[in-house]
């Protein structure tokens, strides 16, 4: 991994008591410890590094270990004490402020937004040359996400048939800036269908509530 890089992994649910978790570099011959943490549900039990948790979503700075040097990694995750609970719906808002036709594939073209699959906004007539050109859309209600979002732009043709102009992640770690304006996304078209089309979207994005625990170390989001 480089510097500021973050990457998504899918392991499914561990359950039990104790987690421990460490992270390795792979080297030949021997794998280095980049760090390591441990979790316990017993609030009687107290042990160095090992935290104890509530059901929620949390960022943890993986202490420095001996073979790690420079390197440091921080790691995101859920965790749930009982069954019966649930993660706040979400960590972060998304507001989608506008949507601007460059170049349309067709001489108008119907577009609409998704957002983790779920179509937020359209479809509506768009074109690269007068009202039709932009869209105002800070109208519409603050989305609800986490850390990791998916944001397509799709045209609809007719029939069942739909185009994909182009795929944006949405990635906020901690050094995600909450006060700058992002730079608009940029959609460009699929290379399976024809024509130039390009849009852009631009949108802002709001931080609800952060809580810090006493130690520092564990950060917990609440909504």
């Amino acid at each position: 991994m480089k510097t500021g890089k973050t990457q998504e992994i899918f392991h499914g649910d561990i359950e039990a008591s104790v987690v421990g978790l460490r992270l390795l570099e792979s080297d030949p011959g021997k794998d280095d410890v980049l760090g390591s943490v441990e979790f316990i549900d017993d609030s009687s039990v107290e042990v160095p590094n090992m935290i104890i948790p509530q059901s929620g979503s949390y960022t943890v700075d993986l202490p420095p270990h001996r073979e790690s040097g420079d390197a440091h990694y921080k790691l995101y995750f859920d965790i749930f004490l009982n069954p019966e609970d649930s993660l706040p719906s979400s960590q972060y808002c998304l507001q989608l402020l506008s949507i601007h036709c460059v170049n349309a594939q067709e001489w108008k073209d119907y577009v609409f937004i998704k957002v983790n699959g779920v179509k937020v906004w359209g479809p509506e007539r768009m074109r690269d040359r007068g009202d039709a050109s932009e869209k105002s859309l800070d109208h519409l209600d603050p989305i609800q996400i986490s850390r990791i979002t998916e944001i397509r732009l799709w045209e609809e043709d007719s029939g069942n048939r739909s185009d994909l102009f182009g795929t944006f992640s949405l990635i906020i770690d901690d050094t995600y800036n909450f006060d700058r304006t992002p730079e608009p996304i940029r959609f460009s078209r699929d290379e399976g269908i024809t024509g130039d089309a390009t849009y852009t979207l631009s949108y802002r994005v709001s931080r609800r509530i952060e809580n810090p625990d006493d130690d520092q170390l564990l950060w917990r989001y609440r909504c």
